[in-house]
């Protein structure tokens, strides 16, 4: 019998046989790996618990693709000072506050016909509230993988000390001021409640809660400040009252922190997100803590009287980075991971018998409340950053002010957003006109495709922490 390479021509049939059966049928990396372009995928994310399982279910997916997943756990501040100067992995997580300037930047890709074809980001149980967290002008941007709510957290040996009743579903935030009020003492060092001025999130429950609003639509469809809406006022009233009355100063609310002056028994009430409730729900041994829903802005009443409890939603999602080596693979492997801690709740805590989870009033939140995503705009970050360092400081430090530093708040939110449509409709008419003075193709011939490579300097490994590492990361150029 002939032999070609040693091994005879019947045999070598039999083994290319085999292997074309292989990739064919058996769901080997030859068919899976015929589709992507990379040996290897940067992940990023910033919580430590959850590494371990992103990892299982990576290492399962490269298994099938043979394609390396290298998945990094950086410390917040790190992670988005990387992020924001250009340094990014293949796959990443983004929240909410920082999806729109990455979208406008086109530093992460728009995720449209992926996401449309999709079942398993299809059958993410997230409301429409969470998902249009990562979308701008009707464009996807992330798909989301943990959902953020707020409740009211209680210092229950404080209250018993006191003799007071502990909060529960029938509160009003009229309520909340009132014990808040009861229970500070300013010379022994103990407050009532603590909202900084910089908790955005904490206190935009109030104002929606109380039929205000810090942006809507207005009848010509343009976006536009709701700093003067009669709820807002109102909400920012109360809270001044309770700034006044029960609050520690600005000054230790931002030094210390609103969570750590609670846990040093130092504070009564407090407002925390779901992923900031588990963590203080690991600390609190002797049960010295708990939560209970957002309280009502009214008393609940009947059919269209009743009052309605609202939490505004953050969000955490996963984003393709616009320089990923492999935007499908990146993809495929997001489908895999986006669903690891989706909706996931804590088992209940065990005694001598079973008791009721202690992080309920989270999943009642979520499954109960009207969830108000964050209020967003083109320039956010511009005019945010004004309200929390000059308008919402000075109301704080002096809350005789809050009118008049709403006045102030709205007039700069109006401007920031006018400014910003203009760009917009300067930018969008300046293509037009672009669009309108280009030569027409005079010839059907489809043009030859070159391949454009990317220079040189930007394939180069990162060096410092991603070097030391052994992480090959993608610089924005």
């Amino acid at each position: 019998m002939d032999a070609i390479g040693g091994i005879p021509v019947r045999k070598r049939s039999i083994i290319a046989l085999v292997l074309a059966l292989a990739c064919l049928f058996g769901l080997s990396s030859c068919q899976q790996k015929a589709n992507y372009t990379t040996d290897k995928l940067n992940v990023w994310i910033w919580d430590e618990s959850q590494r371990t399982e992103l990892e299982a279910l990576a290492q399962s997916w490269s298994e099938k693709t043979r394609i390396e997943v290298q998945i990094t756990v950086k410390e917040p501040s790190a992670y988005w000072q990387s992020v924001n100067s250009g340094v990014m992995p293949d796959l990443l997580w983004v929240d909410d506050a920082h999806v729109d300037p990455l979208a406008e930047d086109h530093a992460i890709l728009q995720l449209d016909d992926m996401v449309k074809g999709s079942r398993t980001v299809k059958k993410l149980p997230f409301t429409a509230a969470v998902r249009e967290l990562f979308q701008q002008n009707g464009h996807t941007y992330a798909v989301p993988c943990a959902e953020e709510v707020y409740a009211l957290w209680y210092n229950a040996a404080l209250f018993d000390s006191m003799r007071m009743d502990y909060p529960d579903e029938s509160w009003t935030w009229d309520q909340v001021r009132q014990t808040a009020a009861r229970m500070t003492n300013r010379g022994t060092g103990i407050y009532g409640i603590a909202i900084p001025a910089g908790d955005l999130g904490s206190w935009y429950n109030l104002v929606y809660g109380a039929g205000g609003n810090i942006l809507h639509t207005d009848e010509n469809g343009a976006l536009v400040s709701g700093w003067q809406d009669p709820g807002t006022r109102n909400a920012m009233n109360l809270l001044s009252c309770m700034v006044l009355e029960s609050m520690p100063s600005q000054h230790i609310m931002e030094t210390v922190g609103e969570t750590e002056l609670f846990t040093n028994n130092d504070v009564g009430m407090i407002l925390q997100t779901t992923s900031e409730g588990k963590a203080l729900m690991e600390k609190n041994a002797n049960n010295r803590w708990a939560c209970t829903v957002l309280p009502l802005w009214t008393a609940s009443g009947e059919g269209e009287s009743a009052a309605k409890r609202v939490s505004m939603v953050h969000g955490t999602g996963w984003a393709i980075s616009a320089f990923s080596t492999d935007a499908n693979a990146s993809f495929d492997l997001l489908e895999v991971l986006c669903g690891a801690n989706s909706q996931q709740k804590e088992p209940s805590a065990q005694g001598e018998e079973e008791q009721a989870d202690p992080l309920a009033a989270y999943d009642r939140m979520a499954a109960e409340a009207e969830l108000i995503p964050m209020p967003r705009s083109l320039g956010t970050e511009t005019w945010e950053h004004y309200a929390v360092a000059v308008t919402l400081y000075t109301a704080w430090n002096d809350p005789t002010r809050m009118d008049e530093m709403l006045a102030q708040q709205d007039n700069i939110t109006n401007t920031e957003l006018a400014q910003r449509q203009q760009k917009a409709e300067e930018a969008e008419a300046a293509a037009q006109t672009a669009t309108q003075s280009a030569p027409v193709e005079e010839t059907t011939q489809e043009a030859p495709v070159t391949e454009i490579l990317p220079p040189e300097e930007e394939t180069e490994t990162e060096t410092g922490e991603e070097e030391e590492t052994g992480e090959t990361e993608t610089a924005k150029g």
